[in-house]
């Protein structure tokens, strides 16, 4: 019985041996659990991976990153740019990431990118590929002519004037009642606002007009924003 006892008495103690080897054998394999602070470590690491990733990235956007101008065409709602050198490019909407805004003066509107029309000027902002740019952001804008010359007619009738420019241009100004109209005061030699009555032939007038493909034709006809009159008096003297 003594024997048994004994033998019993091994085994059991070979199992906790055996039991204990095969727990530290487990706790130091390769494939051992992550403490916290080895798993904050290797988080740290992946982050800054991924902020050098995002940030190489965005500098090769920024180098992609152009700006076109010219007079848009829009064709079954569909847009394409042509600028000065008649290079045609094709303008990719993303509704949810392209802005349209219509500049005035020194302020801007946003606008829908529908409010587009054919001849309308633009400048698009965005990544060009081939002829293609996909949009981040389209000002529609006026461009505008600044210009002067001598007056050598006047239409009462029809309330247009023909400017001749000093470069032998010639243009036919239309005075509508938003034209801003000044005049100089010869006795007090101040601006001063004036009308479509007090010009005369012989006059100098400065003037800007937008410059539009729908407004321009092969008459060099412009509707005057403003008009600077300047009398040939002034020149006499």
């Amino acid at each position: 019985m003594k024997k048994y006892t004994i033998i019993i008495f091994l085994v059991i103690l070979s199992l906790i041996s055996f039991g204990s080897f095969f727990v530290f054998a487990v706790d130091s394999s390769p494939e051992a659990v992550l403490t916290p602070s080895q798993s904050t470590e290797e988080d740290k690491d992946i982050q800054e991976l991924k902020e050098r990733v995002a940030n190489k990235v965005a500098e090769i956007r920024k180098k992609d990153q152009k700006a076109l101008s010219g007079y848009a065409n829009v064709k079954d709602g569909k847009i394409s740019l042509k600028d000065t050198e008649d290079m045609e490019y094709t303008v990719t909407i993303d509704e949810s990431l392209s802005k349209v805004y219509r500049i005035s003066g020194s302020t801007k509107k946003e606008i829908k990118p529908s409010d587009i029309k054919t001849d309308t000027y633009m400048i698009v902002t965005g990544p060009v590929v081939d002829k293609s740019v996909s949009a981040n952001f389209i000002f529609v804008d006026d461009v505008y002519i600044v210009q002067s010359g001598k007056v050598m007619e006047i239409n009462k009738e029809d309330y247009y004037i023909k400017i001749m420019s000093q470069d032998k241009e010639e243009y036919i100004l239309d005075i509508e009642t938003s034209t801003k109209q000044n005049m100089l005061n010869m006795k007090t030699l101040e601006i001063e606002k004036s009308g479509f009555s007090k010009i005369k032939e012989g006059d100098t007038a400065h003037f800007t007009a937008i410059n539009s493909k729908t407004e321009k034709n092969s008459s060099n006809r412009f509707t005057a924003q403003k008009i600077l009159v300047i009398p040939q008096e002034y020149f006499m003297k």
